[in-house]
């Protein structure tokens, strides 16, 4: 009777690997953006923004939904069970989703060299305590080589593909290991 449900329990993983996995990402970008709506509709902030990561998913799961299709497939037939594979496959499919315009753009931070006094308003945040350490990185990068936009929806595709390894991805290849 087990060997009966091996399989659908995997199958099952997988789906609720993908569908945490969306959400996961979906709650990094409305993080990584402040994006939770001003106007929360008598929510409270949290509220607001679990509800903007939830409608956030339905979109992030229908662009990333081949690609992730794909990049389980390569992962259960290669029985890659490692959390390398499945963070860099996260972060890949954040890459080509906002290669090819289907990830939105967000309006850049003003860069070092767009204003004198962002270093010196960045380091005085830091002494106080008051900034945030990704700000501080992406304020550091040269020439706005990686802005804020690019920065999210990658750490967003890398938290995706860890939460589906936490889920799913360690048991990679478990159904054909019960056959043989």
């Amino acid at each position: 009777m087990h060997d009966l449900l091996q399989p659908f329990w995997h199958v099952t993983q997988i789906v609720a690997g993908y569908i945490l996995a969306v959400v996961a990402a979906a709650l990094v970008l409305v993080g990584g953006f402040h994006a939770a709506p001003v106007v929360t509709y008598g929510l409270s902030p949290e509220a607001g923004t679990v509800a903007a990561a939830v409608i956030l998913s339905t979109f992030i799961g229908g662009i990333a939904f081949v690609p992730a299709l794909v990049a389980i497939a390569i992962g259960e037939v290669a029985r890659w069970r490692g959390p390398i594979y499945w963070v860099v496959a996260g972060g890949a499919i954040a890459f080509i989703a906002r290669a090819l315009g289907y990830a939105p753009r967000f309006p850049e931070p003003p860069t070092i060299e767009a204003s004198a006094g962002t270093a010196r308003d960045a380091l005085l945040q830091a002494a106080l305590g008051t900034a945030r350490p990704v700000e501080l990185a992406l304020a550091a990068l040269p020439g706005g080589a990686l802005g804020r936009g690019e920065a999210a929806i990658l750490a967003a595709g890398f938290a995706g593909g860890l939460v589906y390894w936490l889920v799913a991805g360690r048991r990679a290849g478990a159904w054909s290991a019960a056959r043989s």
